[in-house]
């Protein structure tokens, strides 16, 4: 909701605190052992979200994060889609 300040107020703690990580690729782990900053969305949010609602916010602040650090174009290169070959496996295809 766009008056949801107690929203905006728990993404924006999970931003302040992932801001001590420089390299993109380290959210990742952040991201996997984030109790403390999961932690921190459900003490600033309101009392009657749900869980889901909880993890959104979390994973909202690390995709804040993300775009913070990728925005110069530094970040982890993409790689292309799949595509099937003619009569075999999977693979990368040029």
């Amino acid at each position: 909701m766009p008056n949801d300040i107690l929203a905006y107020v728990a993404i924006h703690a999970v931003l302040g605190a992932l801001r001590d990580t420089s390299d993109p690729l380290d959210l990742f782990v952040r991201h996997q052992h984030g109790e403390e900053e999961f932690a921190l969305v459900s003490s600033l949010a309101a009392a009657d979200r749900s869980r889901d609602d909880l993890f959104n916010l979390f994973d909202t602040g690390f995709l804040l994060r993300w775009q913070e650090l990728t925005s110069d174009g530094h970040g982890p290169e993409e790689l292309p889609p799949l595509r099937r070959a003619m009569d075999g496996p999977q693979r990368l295809l040029p």
